[in-house]
């Protein structure tokens, strides 16, 4: 379920050109190094910096795998009905 999750987000946000590092294929280092650049590039051009940081390994150590699918069929039903 992690993993279902986690793939879903990284598409839409490498669909959308959301996301500007820190992407499977490509080194740390590189990474980094484009994350601060963008950083800085945006405080020198005194723009509005947004950003959005996720660590979604520990959300699934606390939640029950039962009420996670329960949650999901829910949801499904919901939005699909």
């Amino acid at each position: 379920m992690k993993h279902a999750v986690h793939s879903n987000i990284m598409k839409h946000l490498e669909q959308h050109d959301i996301l500007t590092s820190f992407r499977k294929g490509r080194s740390c280092q590189s990474q980094l190094i484009t994350a601060v650049n963008d950083l800085a590039k945006c405080i020198d051009d005194s723009s509005q910096i947004d950003a959005i940081l996720l660590d979604l390994s520990k959300a699934f150590d606390k939640v029950s795998l039962s009420s996670a699918i329960e949650t999901q069929a829910q949801w499904h039903q919901q939005f699909h009905s």
